[in-house]
């Protein structure tokens, strides 16, 4: 879709590989094809080399691997190579709930009661639950994309054994759960 996309602009494309992935709908729809090491589409540094040597000026990763992590935004800045998508300070900012809070309601929008600090120990979650009140979504504080939603805590009795079974040291963010969202 993306190569289609440039090709309709009239931008060339090239279309990075693995040995058995030549024939595939991506590749065949780049204006070129350039093989890359097994398992090098998971290397930032590998990338950023295969789209220098191949006088790229933007690399779009995909959906998924990269959109999340970014390495792969920092090192295609230092080499000249903008990558599409967000700015590697916008993803190391999304991947810190507790700092998208932050900027959240620095900016201003409404967001649901929730813990404003990372919370490390069973007593900070148990102090941190008793402001917030219950029912209580305890996600990992760190991460990116949807959160693995650890438990939905409908009193005191089932955090406690959500906590039981969680080694400490965690990072945890807690936030009120809505049962019924608009």
């Amino acid at each position: 879709r993306v190569a289609r996309t440039c090709g309709r602009i009239g931008a060339y494309t090239v279309a990075l590989y693995e040995p058995g992935e030549e024939n595939a709908v991506p590749v065949q729809a780049c204006d070129e094809a350039v093989a890359i090491e097994p398992g090098s589409h998971r290397s930032p540094a590998a990338i950023v080399a295969a789209a220098v040597a191949a006088r790229c000026t933007a690399i779009h990763a995909g959906y998924g691997l990269f959109d999340s992590d970014p390495s792969l935004a920092s090192l295609g800045a230092r080499h000249g190579v903008v990558v599409i998508g967000h700015p590697p300070e916008a993803i190391a900012l999304y991947r810190d709930r507790s700092a998208v809070r932050a900027a959240a309601i620095e900016a201003g929008l409404r967001v649901l009661p929730g813990s404003d600090d990372v919370l490390r120990t069973a007593v900070e979650v148990r102090a941190a639950a008793a402001e917030l009140g219950y029912p209580l979504v305890l996600k990992p504080a760190y991460g990116a994309g949807e959160p693995a939603t650890l438990s939905v805590a409908e009193d005191e009795a089932a955090l406690d054994a959500v906590l039981a079974a969680t080694e400490e040291p965690f990072a945890l963010y807690l936030e009120r759960h809505v049962d019924r969202p608009r």
